[in-house]
């Protein structure tokens, strides 16, 4: 197994002050999902990063690159869920680990390491 300390969250709702209140800026791993009509959820993006809150915060800045991402967290129900990863090497091989367990339909390019085996992220149950 990876080395992670273990998935905090699904955190909701994906929102600023969600994010400042429950991430650090550390360096990590993260998913974010989103609430499908049926009421489920389904992992859209997962991501690597030196910075948590920063790069959680990004995605939710209406500069926001990734077009996909900007459409789903500001037309549905969105959470996140994230795990402290010190090591570059393990961010990438867990981040390639989840990305070929759920292929999140908003992460354009899978993260490049030697897939990782992990407990996978619980979703938020809406």
């Amino acid at each position: 197994m990876g080395h992670i300390g273990g998935w905090i969250g699904p955190m909701m709702p994906y929102k600023v002050s969600t994010v400042r209140k429950f991430t650090l800026h550390k360096p990590g791993v993260y998913v974010l999902w989103v609430k499908r009509e049926d009421g489920n959820a389904e992992m859209f993006y997962v991501g690597i990063t030196t910075d948590l809150r920063q790069r959680l915060l990004e995605h939710l800045d209406e500069h926001e690159t990734n077009e996909c991402i900007r459409k789903h967290v500001s037309k549905w129900d969105c959470a996140f869920s994230y795990a402290f990863v010190e090591d570059s090497g393990d961010r990438l091989g867990i981040g390639q680990y989840i990305y070929n367990h759920y292929k999140p339909s908003c992460s354009i390019v899978a993260p490049e390491g030697n897939p990782i085996p992990i407990l996978l992220p619980k979703p938020p149950e809406w």
